[in-house]
């Protein structure tokens, strides 16, 4: 890939993320965000799928031949954290989690991969609980 899609490519991931936040906030389906906001679903998907590889690409690769250390995934401690667990109703959180001065509220949809990517984040920004 030369340069100048290389700029695009990480200016679509930019403007994508922004969206795929969006629907996640919303707490819609990807379906019912994407038809209220007149978006092709299959985009929507395939954009989700760049930015998981995006994020992949840039983790530590481990070199199995290699004498030198790897750099190891470290989580958030959720111990310290507040967990509420609430009855599934419409448009009420599954799972609300506290960490310090955010809270977090997750359908029984969110992926794995992305709460361990915003747990990384927290931990990365906040100081530990």
């Amino acid at each position: 890939m030369n340069q100048v899609q290389q700029i695009k490519t990480q200016h679509s991931i930019e403007q994508w993320k922004k969206v795929i936040m969006d629907q996640q906030a919303s707490g819609l389906s990807g379906r019912a965000y994407c038809q209220l906001h007149a978006i092709r679903e299959n985009r929507f998907y395939y954009w989700i799928r760049k930015i998981r590889e995006s994020i992949v690409a840039t983790q530590p690769v481990v070199n199995s031949t290699s004498q030198e250390p790897v750099a190891e995934t470290q989580f958030a401690v959720v111990s310290a954290a507040t967990v509420t667990v609430r009855k599934h109703q419409e448009n009420v959180p599954k799972l609300v989690l506290h960490y310090g001065p955010v809270k977090l509220e997750l359908a029984d949809r969110t992926s794995p991969e992305l709460l361990r990517q915003t747990l990384q984040v927290l931990q990365d920004v906040l100081p530990p609980c």
